[in-house]
């Protein structure tokens, strides 16, 4: 898509995002959407920037969306799957023999 931005590396930096201007109106439910997805995640969009996002084209907003979620899990760590050292803590490591 013309004009499309790849924020990953400006919002790992700055902790800020470009979004390229529009004159279209998203329906107000996507940009809740986006809104409620990315607070699970610890983030939410400034007045400002939320405005901008709600001018995009429906397909530019999805495209931004899904950029902007592997950036912020890739942040704070949601895109990786841990698996615990001791999954039964504590009863399984008073179990390990002191030997």
């Amino acid at each position: 898509m013309p004009g499309h931005i790849n924020n990953s590396i400006y919002l790992r930096r700055k902790l800020k995002l470009i979004v390229p201007a529009g004159n279209q109106h998203v329906k107000k439910s996507h940009i809740i959407a986006l809104l409620i997805n990315i607070e699970s995640l610890g983030y939410t969009l400034s007045p400002e920037l939320a405005t901008a996002v709600s001018k995009l084209y429906y397909n530019e907003l999805k495209i931004f969306y899904d950029q902007l979620i592997v950036a912020l899990k890739q942040l704070v760590g949601a895109n990786v799957e841990y698996n615990p050292m001791y999954p039964n803590f504590p009863r399984q490591v008073m179990e390990v023999s002191q030997t």
